[in-house]
């Protein structure tokens, strides 16, 4: 589970070994909006610093970019996916290919399948 502030809410993304992540608004907690159907089940969340992207790792080694909006009902598409980026992982398996954020949100950082980084400018 992630918990992030974004603006003034705070929100709960939950997820499991599935392929969906379920996002909670901890202050409405019948505000919950479903991310369903990736390909692969989720290793890793991570938000930008500004909380308006979310970078989702997911077991086969793609990585999902979406625009999240605490007040919409829906997550948007992937507005980017990197496939083959980093190597699949196993879900109880220690190794990460979380996406680490710069500061200012402009890129991120992600070790790759090949144990080099690769790093995203928008």
């Amino acid at each position: 589970m992630l918990a992030h502030v974004v603006g003034s809410e705070r929100v709960s993304l939950i997820m499991s070994s599935e392929m969906t992540v379920k996002i909670v608004n901890t202050a409405d907690m019948s505000r919950v909006v479903h991310l369903r159907d990736l390909p692969a089940a989720v290793k890793h969340l991570s938000f930008d610093p500004d909380g308006a992207t979310l970078s989702i790792t997911l077991q086969n080694g793609d990585i999902r970019i979406h625009e999240f909006d605490p007040f919409a009902s829906t997550v948007s598409d992937a507005i980017k996916v990197l496939s083959g980026i980093g190597r699949a992982l196993n879900g109880d398996e220690q190794s990460s290919a979380k996406a680490a954020w710069h500061p200012d949100g402009r890129a991120f950082g992600v070790a790759t399948a090949t144990r080099g980084q690769y790093t995203l400018k928008s």
